[in-house]
């Protein structure tokens, strides 16, 4: 009893401060970025509504996005599919996969530590941007999330193409979701943005 009130106690006078500004790390643009930029995202935007068959990262269409990351069946896919995206756009250009702008890697936490060791510069600020790509942790954990940003709205809020989500009815998949870049989303916290400058 003296437990329950001790966490409502701190609940109720001792609420986390509302994060103000984000960590916004800038990647290196070329020529294709933009081109790049859009088109991945048109091709995430097909995938809205594959769904897994069982709610435990199972289908076909799944198995792709990990495959483009070297992983098996199975396996959390939302860096995966994020990547896959990139990698669609690659092939339908015809250029050097090379120019992917992030690692190739199925782990959100190794994309963003990899991403911050090789910005072009990290900037706070309390703006997204359409493209750019938005990262939760959890705690120190080695997991996470990621979505990327299709539509900026008012107060951080925004629209995002993500895999490995919750959408209709409770199933798995790839749904179109609104989050907001301030807010806490279950267990993780917003850890930053990458922005591939264009």
């Amino acid at each position: 009893m003296r437990k329950a009130i001790l966490i409502l106690f701190l609940l109720v006078f001792f609420k986390p401060s509302p994060i103000s500004a984000l960590e916004i790390i800038h990647l290196p643009k070329n020529q294709n970025s933009l081109k790049l930029l859009d088109k991945s995202s048109q091709l995430a935007l097909n995938e809205v509504g594959v769904i897994e068959k069982t709610n435990r990262n199972d289908n076909l269409r799944i198995n792709e996005y990990l495959a483009s990351v070297g992983l098996p069946p199975r396996n959390p896919y939302c860096q995966a599919g994020q990547y896959w995206s990139f990698l669609q756009a690659i092939n339908y250009f015809k250029l050097d996969i090379s120019e992917i702008p992030f690692l190739r890697t199925g782990s959100t936490v190794s994309a963003y530590n990899y991403a911050k060791a090789h910005k072009v510069k990290i900037i706070n600020s309390n703006k997204a941007k359409k493209y750019d790509l938005l990262y939760w942790r959890n705690g120190k954990e080695w997991s996470g999330h990621v979505g990327r940003i299709i539509e900026v709205m008012d107060k951080g809020w925004v629209k995002t193409i993500e895999f490995n989500t919750t959408g209709a009815n409770g199933k798995e998949g790839v749904w179109i979701k609104k989050r907001n870049i301030f807010h806490v989303m279950n267990r993780l916290t917003v850890r930053g943005i990458l922005r591939i400058d264009y």
